[in-house]
């Protein structure tokens, strides 16, 4: 079973190639087993903005690996920094030496807040899936989340749990509005990241959104005690 926290695989079997996971979906999809500020993406506090010239620096040098599988690797996470920050003159360069549009670029741009660029890749015929939307709403942004939904992207309830888990109130209102679905997941993933304003607001709706034993359990593993006296008390 999958553990807390955010993640961007689909419920149902995913469509994509098992190989294509993505970074941003097996480094966040379970921060019990894995240190958050690995990822690449986690860049706006944990980490300094790469420059343009670095991440083209970063892409040649992959050329030195004799290890294919870390080059294709390399690049890709690469590619995808560039469509998180939003660099637009940098993505036609990296498709002239190879990179290919694939959904996690699509995710990157929604989960860095970087509309134009995914209006550019979509523009391009990038692909999409629900996981695009996990990504906008793990982002907390709530523009292109809106965007996505707009142009018929389809979602899960995954977004719901990854608003939760970042505490984006406004992203849980907007999206459950719109009958997006949700799970316990939510509740858990908000009492795994100390999130008590989003939990309250999803216990509070009508009908409230489910809750199981996964809510309090991880509200204890994480130490978060004025979460798990609340659950307690309700």
């Amino acid at each position: 079973a999958a553990g807390p926290g955010p993640s961007t695989t689909c419920l149902k079997p995913s469509k994509r190639k098992q190989e294509d996971k993505r970074t941003l979906g097996t480094t966040l999809r379970d921060p019990v087993k894995v240190d958050r500020t690995q990822c690449p993406f986690v860049l706006r506090k944990e980490r300094a903005t790469p420059t343009k010239a670095y991440l083209k620096w970063a892409f040649k040098s992959t050329r030195n690996d004799a290890n294919l599988a870390v080059v294709d690797s390399g690049r890709k996470i690469i590619s995808k920094l560039a469509c998180f920050h939003g660099y637009m003159d940098l993505l036609p360069w990296l498709r002239t030496r190879g990179v290919v549009l694939e959904a996690g670029l699509m995710d990157a741009a929604c989960y860095g807040n970087n509309l134009r660029m995914a209006q550019y890749l979509k523009s391009e015929g990038c692909p999409w899936d629900e996981q695009s939307c996990s990504a906008a709403a793990l982002g907390g942004s709530l523009e292109s989340l809106q965007w996505l939904r707009r142009e018929g992207c389809p979602w899960d309830q995954l977004t719901i749990a990854n608003a939760a888990f970042s505490g984006h109130v406004q992203i849980l209102e907007w999206a459950r509005s719109q009958k997006c679905p949700w799970g316990s997941r939510a509740c858990t993933d908000a009492a795994y990241a100390g999130k008590l304003v989003c939990l309250k607001w999803l216990r509070q709706q009508s009908p409230p959104c489910p809750w199981n034993r996964d809510t309090t359990s991880h509200a204890a593993a994480t130490g978060s005690l004025e979460i798990l006296q609340w659950a307690r008390s309700q």
